[in-house]
């Protein structure tokens, strides 16, 4: 798990004064099966847990806890990162055509996630808590 994301969550104590709030997370990917990632994915698995953990532990204070999980989103983030070894570790499926499959392959946009979190501090997302909300197109459906 990254120290960050526990270390963000060590600062955001309950005081006798709490109001009612909602805290998200975001992970930077959908969890799911990518060739050559396993450290990768093991963290974002164990960062939903922890988020699950925390609604439990922070209910009691009216504190809602949820985990924003965008698949491929339109950034610029190809142009620092790329996959290596993939070959060596693929194993050989049939995938249906294109990454996102309810866009035909197009990433979503950075409004497709802002949407949805606006949504979960919301009112609306009041009996909302300990859930990942998967904002991929369908794209973790197919790894």
């Amino acid at each position: 798990m990254s120290s960050g994301c526990a270390t963000r969550f060590s600062a955001c104590r309950p005081s006798a004064d709490s109001r009612p709030a909602s805290v998200l997370v975001k992970l930077d990917m959908s969890v799911s099966t990518t060739p050559g990632a396993t450290a990768y994915t093991a963290t974002k698995a164990g960062q939903v847990a922890m988020v699950q953990q925390l609604a439990l532990e922070l209910a009691r204070h009216g504190i809602r806890i949820n985990a924003v999980c965008p698949g491929e989103i339109e950034t610029n983030i190809g142009d620092n990162t790329s996959l290596r070894g993939e070959d060596e570790t693929a194993i050989p499926v049939i995938w249906p055509e294109g990454q996102v499959p309810i866009t035909q392959g197009e990433p979503g946009h950075s409004e497709d996630v802002a949407s949805a979190i606006v949504f979960l501090v919301s009112d609306n997302a009041r009996h909302i808590t300990g859930s990942p909300l998967w904002i991929d197109g369908g794209q973790g459906l197919l790894r």
